[in-house]
C-alpha cells in the first residue's frame, strides 16, 4: 500500500502526520498567494509588447506597422466611441501612440527588439529552470515512493517467511502431540487389558474357563508353550 508523500524542507514526508499535513497545507497558500502576487508584479512591471498593441508580426515592415497603425487609431479615436467607452478607448490610443512612436523610428525599434529578446530569453530560462526543478521534485517524489515500497516488499516477504517457519514449527509440534496422545491411548488400552486378564487369571473359576479355552485353541496353547 502506497503512502502519500510531500516535499517539505528538501525531505520527503507523509501526510499521515499531522504536523507536517498542516505544514503541507500553510506552504500550498503560501505558494498559492506568492504566484498570485508575483503574477500581479509581472503584469504592471514587465515590458510592453509594441507589436502586440499593434497587432503586427515582429518581422513586420514600416509600411505595415504605419497602416496597422492608422487603422487602430482611426477604430479607438476617442471621438468615434460613445460616452461610455470614451475613457478605455482613450487608454487604448494612448498605448497605440506609444506603440507607434517606438516601432516607427529605426533607432528606438533596434533598442527595443534587443531588449525584448534579452527579456524573452530570460523568460525562457526561467520556464525551463522551473520545469526542471518541477520533473526533478515529481523523480525525487517518485523514486522515494518506489524506494518505500520496495522496502515495505522486503519486509512483507521477511514476515511471510517467520510466519511459514512458526508455521511449520506449530505444525511438527501438534504432529507430534497427536503421536503422543495415540501411543498414550495405545499404552492404556494395553494397561486396561492386562488388568482385566490379570483378574481373570487371579479368579478361580474364570481361572478354569480360560484354561479350558487355551487347552481347546491350538493357536494359543501354541503360543503360550512357546512363551514358557
Amino acid at each position: 500500500m502506497f503512502t502519500p508523500y510531500v516535499i517539505y524542507d528538501r525531505k520527503i514526508i507523509t501526510l499521515n502526520d499531522k504536523k507536517y499535513y498542516y505544514i503541507f497545507r500553510i506552504n500550498v497558500i503560501i505558494l498559492v498567494l506568492y504566484e498570485i502576487f508575483y503574477n500581479l508584479y509581472r503584469k504592471k512591471n514587465v515590458m510592453k509588447n509594441y507589436y502586440e498593441i499593434l497587432e503586427v508580426d515582429p518581422k513586420a515592415s514600416k509600411e505595415v506597422i504605419e497602416k496597422a497603425y492608422k487603422v487602430l487609431a482611426k477604430k479607438y479615436h476617442p471621438d468615434l466611441q460613445e460616452e461610455k467607452n470614451k475613457k478605455s478607448a482613450e487608454e487604448k490610443i494612448k498605448r497605440i501612440n506609444e506603440a507607434y512612436e517606438i516601432l516607427s523610428d529605426e533607432n528606438k525599434k533596434a533598442k527595443y527588439d534587443e531588449k525584448l529578446k534579452q527579456i524573452k530569453e530570460e523568460e525562457e530560462r526561467i520556464k525551463v529552470a522551473k520545469n526542471n526543478e518541477y520533473i526533478n521534485n515529481i523523480k525525487s517524489v517518485y523514486t522515494n515512493q518506489y524506494n518505500n515500497y520496495k522496502k515495505e516488499q522486503e519486509l512483507t516477504k521477511e514476515a511471510n517467511n517467520i510466519l511459514k517457519k512458526e508455521y511449520k514449527k506449530e505444525l511438527r509440534r501438534l504432529k507430534m502431540n497427536a503421536f503422543l496422545r495415540k501411543i498414550k491411548a495405545i499404552v492404556i488400552v494395553l494397561g486396561v487389558v492386562f488388568i482385566i486378564g490379570c483378574i481373570i487369571y487371579i479368579i478361580p473359576a474364570t481361572n478354569k474357563w480360560v484354561r479350558d479355552i487355551i487347552e481347546n485353541n491350538i493357536i494359543l496353547k501354541s503360543i503360550i508353550d512357546t512363551i514358557s
